[in-house]
């Protein structure tokens, strides 16, 4: 099953869950509709819906953890993907943090920012960071991509 498919079942199922806890909290809420104790016989007394909810409760917990690991593997698919059609964007990302870093007036945070974009890149462009963004932008251009 692919996981966009997964994601959609999940989110049905997620939905679901919701609107019978809702039905459910109502119930107790507004015990005059009459529903508590047509409920109660049905299910079996009290205890028998405490146990039912807590167990309603655990299976909301093992959906948002099933449709996290979900998400997760999806996104996790798309940056493979990403980084398949452009694996130096990981640099770039990279590099772009360090140069916001460069413009610190911590001058500690400018040198380590500056020793990390040498061993990133392997250029050095010094402590400029307006250098540094169109080595960024050149590095784009030659990818094909859109400097931002």
């Amino acid at each position: 099953m692919n996981p966009s498919t997964l994601n959609a079942m999940m989110r049905a199922i997620r939905w679901m869950y919701i609107v019978v806890t809702t039905v459910a909290v109502l119930t107790f809420l507004f015990p005059g509709l009459g529903w508590l104790a047509y409920f109660q016989k049905q299910l079996g007394g009290p205890d028998r819906i405490v146990e039912l909810a807590v167990g309603w409760a655990l299976l909301g917990v093992l959906i948002e953890h099933m449709r996290g690991a979900v998400l997760r593997s999806r996104q996790a698919y798309l940056a493979q993907a990403l980084l398949r059609v452009s694996p130096n964007l990981k640099k770039i990302e990279a590099a772009r943090i360090l140069v916001r870093a460069l413009e610190s007036d911590d001058e500690s945070v400018v040198g380590t920012a500056h020793q990390e974009l040498q061993r990133l890149t392997n250029v050095d462009h010094g402590t400029d960071p307006a250098a540094w963004r169109r080595w960024i932008a050149e590095q784009l251009q030659k990818e094909g991509q859109k400097p931002s």
